[in-house]
């Protein structure tokens, strides 16, 4: 349970991920205070936000349609009230309100669609085959190669040239695509640089969007920077600010980075591995030692059974003669009885106990093979990708491993591990059990 202090500071931190954003709408009434603060709404037909201009601005409203770039969104914990803190105001002219409509029907159609809110691709870890779909000798296209060249210079990397404006790119931009969807690459990145409304118009074009849209490549919109946003950033797979940040996005680790995790991994998966093979190597010596006092104790049975016998059949023979000749034939044919009888319990003493050795070599090798492979299940279950795999993370400060919260402070920079991919937070507070 926590205070409303304690939550009032939650939705300010919610809200600070909200920075340079351009949004479309119909300014209503504006209010004026007595420090000169401007106070108005921008809405549309179903929704409606509350917005500031600070003094400091120096901006001049008027009421209609307008583009206002919403620096940040504050928190006023007295009301509990939210409100856009507005930097810059753009009065649209008709032409370019008439633009803006016909992206909101659009935007709305995709919705009802499910198209804008669909399951969207991963990039995978590592990548193979990278395809950039740009202007060819434009700055977005020359800041991606020195991208791709900074983390990873030997990546096969296929550039398609294509019109990123205009008329022209209504056309070029499809069929970009088609050729790079037929090369199955591992990640797609359409980018350009920035521009005003009516350049990245074309990527508010339901024809040129569509193609941002496949059931297995990752796909990325990287159109413009940071304050513009486009249809296309909507229904790609990931938005990036700018054609640099898609770059980092496509390509996760650079490959000296990479070469580093795979070594360390490699490391810890040989001592599991050696670890492994010293406690195989001491069970079978022990399973050995078992075997070899079983089999000497049943050999001794034996030999002992064997003695007995011998001895049993001299006593026999030094009584028969002591009997006299007249009845040689009864006591033969009784001492005959008696030793077939003998004979039968040693058989079957000796069946038995070689019955008893093999159960018992046969029960030592099986125990064997099901303590090997109960230690090869362990060693799968100590693999550091099934915890990744179940949603499990782990956390890292400086590159190491956090196992105690009393490694951590206040304001500490950490990274959170997952299976395909990590975040950079920071620790707001500590808490201990």
């Amino acid at each position: 349970m926590i205070s409303v202090d304690e939550f009032s500071n939650m939705i300010k931190n919610s809200l600070s991920v909200i920075q340079n954003v351009k949004v479309y709408g119909e300014i209503g009434k504006i209010t004026k205070s007595s420090k000169q603060h401007l106070y108005f709404d921008i809405k549309s037909k179903t929704s409606i936000v509350s917005c500031v201009a600070w003094a400091s601005s120096g901006l001049e409203l008027e009421s209609g349609q307008a583009e206002v770039v919403v620096r940040k969104m504050d928190f006023y914990s007295p009301y509990g009230k939210c409100q856009a803190v507005v930097s810059n105001v753009e009065q649209l002219k008709d032409e370019t309100a008439h633009i803006a409509t016909q992206r909101a029907k659009l935007i709305d159609k995709l919705h009802s669609e499910g198209i804008i809110d669909r399951e969207k691709n991963q990039i995978p870890d590592v990548i193979q085959h990278l395809v950039i779909i740009t202007s060819h000798g434009s700055a977005a296209h020359h800041d991606m190669k020195h991208g791709i060249n900074a983390r990873w210079p030997d990546l096969k990397t296929t550039i398609i040239h294509s019109s990123v404006q205009g008329p022209d790119a209504l056309i070029e931009i499809p069929l970009a695509f088609q050729k790079a969807i037929s090369l199955k690459p591992d990640v797609i990145i359409c980018g350009r640089g920035g521009g005003s409304e009516t350049d990245l118009q074309v990527f508010n074009d339901e024809k040129v969007i569509l193609p941002f849209i496949h059931t297995h490549i990752p796909i990325i919109s990287a159109i413009g920077h940071e304050s513009d946003h486009s249809v296309s950033d909507l229904v790609a797979d990931i938005r990036a600010k700018t054609p640099t940040a898609a770059i980092e996005m496509a390509i996760k680790y650079t490959k000296q980075e990479l070469l580093e995790k795979i070594k360390m991994k490699f490391e810890e998966l040989q001592k599991e591995i050696e670890h492994f093979i010293h406690e195989s190597e001491n069970k079978v010596k022990d399973s050995q030692k078992n075997l070899n006092t079983t089999v000497s104790f049943n050999l001794n049975y034996m030999n002992t059974c064997a003695n007995n016998k011998e001895i049993f059949m001299k006593e026999s023979m030094d009584k028969i003669w002591e009997k006299g000749a007249l009845c040689i034939q009864e006591k033969y044919m009784i001492l005959k009885y008696d030793m077939l009888q003998m004979f039968h319990k040693r058989n079957m003493c000796v069946k038995t106990s070689f019955e008893n050795l093999k159960h018992v070599t046969q029960s030592c090798i099986t125990n064997n093979e099901h303590t090997n492979l109960l230690a090869q299940k362990n060693l799968e279950t100590f693999s550091p990708h099934l915890p990744l795999k179940r949603g499990f993370a782990y956390v890292t400060k400086n590159g190491n491993l956090v196992k105690n919260i009393d490694d951590l402070q206040d304001n500490d920079e950490l990274c959170v591990n997952f299976m395909h991919g990590n975040i950079d937070v920071i620790v707001k507070r500590c808490r201990k059990k």
